[in-house]
């Protein structure tokens, strides 16, 4: 992950579908502009976000498909970590 100060945490479709997500479990559109134009995605909750060893549960993120490099997503208001984010199913407790 890498801080940029952005509005909201990014992530690319395949970390989404790496942990099970897809574009089926969006709640709702997004679009975003940039310097080359209008970029369309998607939000969507998952079942918990951990940056920085805090874990929030029931986290939103938006979806885009930038290509990032090696970069997964954008994080707001953290420093570049590693994260861990999983499926409602997957975790103790379910």
């Amino acid at each position: 992950m890498l801080d940029t100060g952005a509005a909201a945490t990014t992530l690319t479709p395949n970390v989404i579908q790496a942990v099970g997500y897809s574009r089926r479990d969006a709640y709702k559109e997004s679009t975003v502009h940039t310097a080359i134009g209008e970029e369309r995605g998607y939000w969507i909750h998952v079942a918990e976000f951990t940056v920085l060893d805090v874990t929030t549960p029931d986290f939103a993120v938006t979806v885009f498909g930038w290509d990032f490099g090696d970069i997964d997503g954008l994080v707001m208001n953290c420093s570049g970590h590693r994260f861990r984010i999983g499926r409602r199913a997957d975790l103790p407790g379910n």
